[in-house]
Formats: structure tokens, sequence, C-alpha cells
């Protein structure tokens, strides 16, 4: 008697997991992994530092919005230390190592701010931060170019207690 022929996909199945299992395992990973932070201000880069030979902190920040925008669709950015307000006029905003000040960025409508990227912002100061632990706040206010329904302006506020980083 001759042994019965076995088809290719029989063969790979006992090879390698069968689809059901592969997914399954896959989609336990995912449910076990913990969520991706979306909020504005970052839970890494919270330093004293010089920037072109001025003192101050830096912070970093993400894009909120879903999709990847220009810097021309940032119409503010607001930002308090320990409940005292930070001066917008002040703040620098660092992508990719350039340098912007927040009313230039209605003039970059050519670069653009992808959602995986960090960016940081400066602000000069005369004195460092205490170390340790600061109540930070902040906003990204931005228009969405993809809303066709108007001109809206998203407020994405950000709230964290961030311990200050230091330099080993």
């Amino acid at each position: 008697m001759t042994e019965p022929t076995r088809s290719s996909s029989e063969s790979a199945a006992r090879l390698s997991p069968s689809i059901p299992d592969a997914a399954g395992k896959i989609l336990a990973k995912l449910r076990n992994r913990p969520p991706v932070d979306r909020a504005f201000l970052s839970n890494e880069g919270f330093r004293n530092t010089v920037h072109k030979g001025q003192k101050g902190f830096e912070l970093g920040v993400r894009l909120t919005s879903y999709r990847s925008l220009p810097l021309s669709c940032i119409e503010g950015i607001q930002l308090s230390i320990d409940g005292q307000s930070v001066n917008p006029a002040d703040i620098v905003f660092i992508l990719d190592n350039h340098c912007y000040k927040l009313d230039e960025l209605p003039n970059c409508s050519k670069i653009w701010w992808f959602i995986l990227d960090s960016a940081r912002l400066f602000v000069p100061r005369e004195s460092e931060l205490a170390p340790g632990e600061h109540e930070v706040e902040g906003t990204l206010i931005t228009v969405e170019p993809y809303v066709t329904a108007g001109r809206f302006s998203f407020f994405n506020k950000s709230r964290k207690r961030l311990r200050l980083e230091t330099e080993l």
C-alpha cells in the first residue's frame, strides 16, 4: 500500500504555527505593551542647559496630532513651570537641530513636524531650575489643514510633574 501524499498546506502547517496562533501571539503582545503617551510634554529631556551661549532649560515635546503637520500649522505654544508662565516670545522651538522663534513658525510651511519626531523647547533663564521635580504645563495650539469645515484651533493641553535630568 502506498503512503498518502500530503498537500503543501499540510506540510506548511507542520513546519510553522497556524495563522490564527501567530495572530493570537501578536495580539497578546499588543495588549500587554504600555500605551503610547501622546501628550504634548515628553517625559524625557527636561534639563538645565546652555543654548547658543545662553543659559536656560529645555524640555522635550511631541506633536499631538495623528498626522504630521507643517510648522506653519502651529498657532502657539503656552508653557508654565511651577505655576509661572513663560513668555511665548522667549521660547525657542528646536526641531532637527534647527531653531525657530514662535513668531517665525507661520512662515515655515515647507518644514514638517512628523508625528514620530520629538522636538525641544528652550527657555532662556538667568538662574538654573532647582534640582528635583517641577510642575510643568504646556499647550500646543494647532490648526489642522485637512479639516475642511472651517478654520479651527485645537488646544492640546498637557500637565506633568517632571524630574529635572542631571548631566552625568
